[in-house]
């Protein structure tokens, strides 16, 4: 039986009740499309972070979901496919823009895009840190957790905050409208960046901003001082993908 808006905005659009279990912890999550990323964001994880991680199973294939159970802790998020908007449910004059300035290919990801705020609502800690799997962790994230007061993200351009990284406080606010808005306003926006993007716009208050060297954007060149490269784009991970099949990181 097809669950109603109203009901899945109720039961997956707000925080929880419940108080957080534990002080703090990383969230990350793939589908079948970015799974191939988490071997390699793991390892890198590792070499100097020890906070637990939850990982968000956006649709994961089977053997890559038991590789997450055995690994952290593996929560399922709701489908929302069927209030996702297809291209052609997009007003054409917007679908064209997206795609001249972005290329087509990000309809394929919308809808796991847009699972993200709906799985920071999910997490079990005071303070969580976000992270994309296509992000190459260097060094030690405790000073992000350490800084947060409510919600912390990079300002990549004027008015367009990157989320691959957001470090975010139980019961912040801005998680709630960013979910609740992935429901009602996915047709407007081209994914969960823009749509939070233009929420920052509208509650400034509500947000700190990171430093570019916990969100570098691998796109920029080299930095020797960032603790988190972004491989942001095709082209930066087409060398990534590169790279893991070189270094051989082990898959389940």
């Amino acid at each position: 039986m097809q669950i109603s808006l109203a009901t899945l905005l109720d039961t997956h659009g707000s925080w929880p009740k419940q108080k957080p279990i534990g002080a703090k912890g990383v969230l990350t999550g793939a589908d079948r499309t970015q799974e191939w990323l988490l071997p390699w964001w793991r390892e890198h994880y590792r070499q100097l972070n020890d906070f637990p991680v939850i990982f968000a199973n956006l649709g994961l294939s089977p053997r890559m979901k038991e590789w997450c159970q055995e690994r952290g802790t593996c929560i399922d998020i709701p489908s929302i496919d069927v209030f996702i908007q297809d291209k052609e449910d997009v007003d054409p004059l917007q679908a064209n823009a997206w795609e001249c300035y972005y290329g087509d290919r990000f309809w394929s990801y919308r809808k796991s895009w847009f699972k993200k705020p709906l799985a920071c609502l999910k997490t079990t800690y005071e303070t969580t840190l976000w992270i994309d799997l296509d992000c190459e962790i260097c060094g030690s994230l405790s000073p992000i957790f350490e800084t947060c007061r409510s919600v912390s993200l990079y300002p990549e351009q004027p008015r367009l905050y990157n989320s691959g990284v957001i470090a975010f406080k139980y019961g912040a606010s801005l998680i709630e409208k960013w979910a609740q808005s992935a429901f009602l306003k996915n047709h407007l926006y081209r994914g969960d960046q823009d749509l939070l993007s233009w929420l920052i716009t509208e509650h400034p208050n509500e947000i700190d901003e990171l430093h570019a060297i916990y969100n570098w954007l691998i796109t920029r060149g080299d930095n020797p001082h960032a603790i988190v490269n972004h491989w942001i784009g095709e082209a930066a991970k087409n060398v990534l993908a590169h790279q893991i099949q070189l270094r051989n990181y082990m898959l389940p």
